[in-house]
Order: C-alpha cells, then structure tokens, then sequence
C-alpha cells in the first residue's frame, strides 16, 4: 500500500493544491486505485499505520514545494481525519466522485496554513515547483562550524536533523550521545525523531550542546521578514526555550546569525561569538557562562524591533 500511496502522490507532485481548479487537475494512479478497491472488496479497514503513512508522503511533497510553511498537530489530525474519511467512503462506484471531493477538502486545510495574499497568487497557477534543501555531509558541517568532537559537551540535539540525520548518524558512530529532530525524517528511531521543534520540549539546563544547521533560525528569519507575527513570537519564544536548555558552559550553535536577538541576550548569563561563513550567511556560537533566572522574553513580543540588523 506504502508504494501505491507514493505513486499516487509522485504522479500529481507538479500539481497546485491551491489552484482554483484543482480537483479537475489531479489524476488516479491505477496502482493506487487498484489497491484501494481490493481492499473494499475484501472489507478490510484501511489500518491507521497506512492514514499516518499516507499524510507523511503528503506532508514530504508539501514541504519539498514551501519549506517554510508549518503544519501544526491539529493540521495533521484534519490531514488524518480527512483520509480516514475518504478511504472509508471509498466504492467501486463513487472513486472518482469521492476523490474529487478529497481533494477539495484537502486544498481548504492547506491553503489555511498560507498567507491571505499567497492563496490569491496560487488560486490561479496550475503547477508549483519544488525548493530542493541540500542535506550537508558531517564533515562539511563540521567544517563550517569548527566543531571538534573531543570538546562536545553532550547530551548533544540537532534541530533540523534532515531526513538523512547525517551529522545525528555520524555521531552516533563516534559513541557520542545525540538526538535529531526534525518535522519529516526517513526512518525513526529513539535516537532520530520525528517532531516538530515549535511544540518539543527542550527541558531546562540539559542539553551540552544544541546544533542547527539552516534550519530554526532559516525559519525565524523568513517569519520575521514576512510579518507574521504570531508566528514569530513562537519562535523567539522557543529561541529563548532552547537557550534556558543549556547546561551551564553548555553551547547553542546555529547558522544563520539573528543579531535582533543576539544583541539583547543577557551577557552575564551568555557569551555571544558570531562568525561570518558564506556570504552574508553568519554562525552564531552562545555559551551558558551562568545559571541565573534574571533574563526574560520582555521585549521581544513584536517584530517591529527585530526588523533590522537580522544577520
């Protein structure tokens, strides 16, 4: 069913979920539908392994096309809820009709998760490309961020792992106790999770060492600059989570830099390195030096001020 499900989504990936017309554009792979049928004829239920499988492979292609767009937990239960639903309707003689309607409904549940301004935009394009999110070697990270194992204090997270987890994998290998998350991974373990870092819990001063490569502060950065500001405020309202999970002369490691933030952080708590890397693309470097609780998130409830000096 697992490959059925991935040509079904393979043959439609070009297609706007968000044209005004979309249902008429996506087609029915005959693999999918036959496997499908089978089991109507059979009277077997669709198991919930497959539904959760299902809004994966769905939420893989999205993420593909808008890296930046967030699909929240109550999205994924409508995703879930919506394909339970449609696999369960689902005869002989109304797979067609029943699949048109699915797709109406899933283009209302995404285009929730766009900008007003976007959906206009999108309403009338038939096709969308993809962003491809180069995945970096170790050994390149390592380089980048001059990252020597000796000196890692663990426990170590990656946030934003990737779905290769390579930097996760290879440390594991150096016997190093680290944890990857990330929205979308390829195969889950206790040590590679599948989690979204807006709702993770970071826990207080346990962490030796938190590591993102591209990835939290890419998304702050696009949040920022694109005015939501709801959305921003969760993320400066984890940036500081994550710093309050540092173990004293624990270190939180990211690129790019986000100096709005990094100039107000407590420096008797904090010591603050930035390097400029690649371009204007700087890495920020922050040591837990103290333990005190004489620093807050007063200040940073409105992306006015964080509108300058982003790098």
């Amino acid at each position: 069913m697992k490959q059925a499900i991935e040509k079904q989504m393979e043959i439609n990936k070009s297609n706007n979920l968000l044209y005004r017309l979309a249902p008429e554009l996506f087609r029915i792979d005959h693999s999918f539908k036959k496997e499908l049928l089978t089991r109507i004829e059979r009277k077997e239920n669709v198991s919930e392994n497959v539904i959760h499988d299902t809004v994966n492979s769905l939420l893989k292609k999205i993420y593909k096309i808008n890296q930046y767009i967030n699909i929240d937990n109550d999205g994924a239960m409508q995703l879930q809820n919506l394909y339970r639903k449609t696999y369960n309707s689902l005869t002989s003689n109304n797979f067609d009709l029943v699949m048109k309607i699915h797709y109406e409904r899933l283009s209302d549940i995404i285009s929730c998760y766009y900008p007003e301004e976007i959906v206009k935009v999108l309403r009338n394009k038939k096709e969308i490309g993809s962003v491809k999110n180069e995945e970096y070697t170790f050994r390149i990270q390592q380089s980048l961020y001059e990252i020597e194992i000796e000196e890692i204090q663990e426990p170590v997270i990656d946030v934003g792992c990737g779905m290769s987890a390579a930097f996760v994998n290879h440390l594991l290998k150096e016997n190093i106790d680290i944890v990857g998350i990330d929205r979308i991974i390829g195969n889950e373990n206790e040590r590679i999770i599948q989690a979204d870092w807006l709702t993770y819990d970071f826990k207080s001063q346990k962490w030796g060492m938190v590591y993102s490569n591209m990835a939290f502060t890419n998304h702050l950065h696009y949040h920022m600059h694109n005015g939501d500001c709801a959305k921003l405020n969760q993320y400066i309202e984890k940036y500081l989570e994550i710093l309050e999970s540092l173990k004293l002369f624990g270190e939180l490691i990211y690129a790019p830099s986000v100096l709005a933030l990094e100039e107000n952080i407590n420096t008797e708590n904090f010591e603050v390195t930035r390097k400029r890397k690649i371009g204007d693309i700087s890495i920020t470097k922050i040591k837990r030096i103290a333990i005190s609780s004489n620093w807050s998130s007063h200040g940073y409830c409105h992306d006015s001020c964080l509108r300058k000096n982003t790098r």
